[in-house]
Order: structure tokens, then sequence, then C-alpha cells
């Protein structure tokens, strides 16, 4: 979540979770692991890495993390001209696509929440000894 006027003990009362990293615009996050928003305040909050070929597993994860809070966190999104960015981390193993299809409803979520989405791909085609 990103935007000027986030404030991040709110965000987080309202995900009943802590963030994984927040900072506010123009903090020195060099000392933050990923640094997506960084010339803006933002939180972020990481999943759980899962192994899966379907991305609706995932989606399923973030609806229902999100499940009783939905409206109240739109509300919070709208009224503070926020936004939200999905970053994936699509780990293709050896040849094992992922079915990336975003479902209607996932879709939706995001756009009222004034979500993007951005899928992270990195491929490992095995060890050198291994071909």
């Amino acid at each position: 979540m990103v935007g000027e006027k986030l404030n991040h003990k709110t965000l987080s009362t309202i995900l009943q979770t802590n963030p994984t990293a927040f900072w506010h615009k123009g903090d020195d996050i060099r000392k933050f692991k990923y640094s997506y928003g960084q010339n803006q305040t933002s939180w972020q909050y990481e999943f759980d890495f899962v192994v899966t070929l379907d991305f609706n597993t995932i989606a399923n994860s973030f609806k229902s993390f999100l499940d009783t809070k939905i409206d109240e966190l739109i509300d919070y999104v709208v009224s503070n001209a926020l936004r939200t960015q999905v970053n994936v981390l699509v780990d293709i193993n050896y040849k094992n696509v992922p079915d990336l299809y975003l479902d209607k409803e996932f879709l939706t979520t995001l756009e009222r929440l004034n979500g993007t989405i951005n899928f992270i791909v990195s491929l490992f085609d095995g060890f050198e000894d291994e071909k």
C-alpha cells in the first residue's frame, strides 16, 4: 500500500497485523530487503512462500487475508487516495510454468483497492551438473 496520506498505524489496525516493512517518503530505505515504493510512504506485507502451479492458490490467500476487512480497507484507500501494489515473485523451476489466470473476483478486489499487480518472473532450469 502506498500514498502520501498513508498512516502505517491506522492501516495495521484495519488489517489486524503488522507490516513486514514500512517507511515514510524520504526515509533511507536501503536498509529494507525489498524497496518497492521507495520514493513514497509505503506499508508492505509479505506472504509466506507457496509452492504451487496455480496462481489462484495465491489469490485465495490474498482474498482470505482481506476477507472481513475489505470494506473498511477500501474506504481507507479511497478516502486517502492510496494505491495497492501487489508484487508476485513467480519462480519457474525445471520448465514447470505456473498458471497465472486471474479470476474476476480477484481483479475486482484489486480494482476496488486502486491496485495493480506486478509479476516478477525468475527462471531456474537446473544446475550445470544436472544438464
